[in-house]
This record gives structure tokens, C-alpha cells and sequence, in this order.
């Protein structure tokens, strides 16, 4: 939850924050790569701003509660 505190919008925060701290909804957080581990400056993964969407492309590995979560921060790098 601490990224989400931290850098997370006013509207994401309001709709996550409740149901997280309550474990109504369960988070997970993506860093780790297969051929950069948790070495964010070495992961290949990234994301293109298109407006009124982003699309995000890499794949990362180890992410706990993965298959459960409702809410996703995954580290990517930005064009």
C-alpha cells in the first residue's frame, strides 16, 4: 500500500485504499524481471503513453498474490 499512499492519485487512492486496508481487495507489485531480477535501472519492461491509454510491455516474474489481486503496481520504464 505504501506506493499507492505515495505516489497514487486522489482518485485511485479513494477507490483502492479502503478496500486494501480492509483486505476486501488484495495487491500485488511487479518489479522483478527473468533477465534483470529486482534491478529496476536493468528491467526491460515499459510503457507508451497514448492519451487516453497506456500500453504496458515486458513480462516480470515472482509477483505474490498475483493470481488473487484486484490492484496491480508494476514497475515499468517510460519512453
Amino acid at each position: 500500500m505504501f506506493p499507492l499512499c505515495t505516489y497514487g492519485n486522489k482518485v485511485v487512492k479513494d477507490k483502492w485504499m479502503p478496500k486494501l486496508k480492509t483486505g476486501e481487495a488484495i495487491g500485488c507489485f511487479g518489479l522483478t524481471e527473468p533477465n534483470a531480477g529486482s534491478n529496476p535501472a536493468s528491467m526491460d519492461t515499459n510503457v507508451k503513453d497514448k492519451g487516453d491509454h497506456y500500453i504496458l510491455n515486458g513480462s516480470k516474474t515472482w509477483i505474490t498474490n498475483s493470481p488473487h489481486a484486484q490492484f496491480f503496481i508494476v514497475w515499468a520504464k517510460n519512453e
